[in-house]
């Protein structure tokens, strides 16, 4: 019986320690409720309004319109990642540039000096004009989100209706409108670059000579072409292509000298080109000397 008796001792004792437990933390609840009731209405009453409350409007944030939300759709195919249009699935409105929050005013003045493409395709042509789009975007600083309506005002022509179509066919199928570089710009190659662009331009490296030309236009074209196909060509084998492509005079006079680089080979071909015309004037003038006097014989 004592046995008992201390048990439940026990259990009246655990009894109260929960009892007093339960008692302490419903004191704290009611305590942190009642703050934060305390601190809600505050900040109602330090915010001012006119004309009575305010609504709560989930289009504005901070007074201002809220980015429009846009709808995620799953399509099929080449869509089906619903691209990156959109950053963070909020639609971006106006324009900004880089860190420095350019104004709409910076934005048309800016969109002047986007290079213009009328469509052509010709593949060096393409391919320089998006040299020079690369170029423009990393010297201004110009996000990626607002790229596309940067480009596509400065597409005339053919091609400017050819994107027109393009957004709007997507919108008739139910499409988001292509509004992410990237994906702008794979569309652009896959218009005006020919699936055999490398072949093209490998063949017209190939076919590179200096023919009647000069050798400073020549050997422009020879450095122009030789950096679009980016062969990894050893400088040795450089030098071979480009004296191979030297006119037969040039290639002549240079043929005894040792050459290693390409700096060396282009000197040599100048010196040898001046020479060339030296001489071909030297000729041209005794000729004529040589016309004059048998013309004065013949008088006499």
């Amino acid at each position: 019986m004592a046995g008992d008796d201390v048990n439940n001792e026990r259990v009246e004792r655990l009894e109260n320690s929960f009892k007093q437990l339960e008692e302490t933390v419903q004191i704290s609840l009611q305590q942190i409720t009642q703050t934060i009731a305390t601190l809600t209405t505050h900040d109602n009453e330090d915010q001012p309004h006119r004309g009575g409350p305010r609504p709560m409007n989930r289009g504005h944030r901070n007074g201002r319109p809220e980015r429009q939300r846009t709808q995620q759709l799953n399509y099929g195919g080449e869509d089906s990642d619903v691209e990156n249009d959109y950053e963070d699935g909020w639609e971006v409105r106006g324009m900004r540039f880089g860190n420095r929050g350019a104004t709409d005013f910076d934005y048309r003045q800016r969109a002047k000096d986007v290079p213009t493409f009328h469509g052509s395709m010709n593949v060096e042509d393409f391919l320089d004009w998006m040299g020079e789009l690369d170029t423009f975007f990393k010297f201004h600083e110009i996000p990626m989100d607002n790229r596309v309506n940067l480009v596509a005002y400065k597409l005339k022509g053919g091609v400017q209706s050819w994107w027109k179509i393009l957004q709007l066919t997507r919108e008739r199928q139910g499409k988001l409108p292509i509004t992410s570089w990237e994906r702008m710009e794979r569309e652009l190659r896959r218009r005006f670059l020919p699936p055999n662009h490398d072949q093209i331009l490998f063949n017209l490296f190939q076919n590179c000579m200096q023919g009647k030309r000069s050798v400073e236009v020549y050997t422009a074209e020879f450095h122009r072409l030789s950096s679009r196909n980016d062969l990894s060509e050893t400088e040795s084998q450089q030098v071979t292509r480009y004296i191979n492509g030297l006119s037969l005079e040039i290639q002549d006079r240079i043929s005894l000298v040792h050459v290693y680089t390409l700096d060396d080979a282009y000197n040599l071909a100048i010196k040898a080109e001046n020479q060339l015309v030296k001489s071909n004037r030297s000729t041209l003038l005794s000729s004529t000397n040589r016309n004059k006097n048998v013309s004065s014989v013949g008088q006499s």
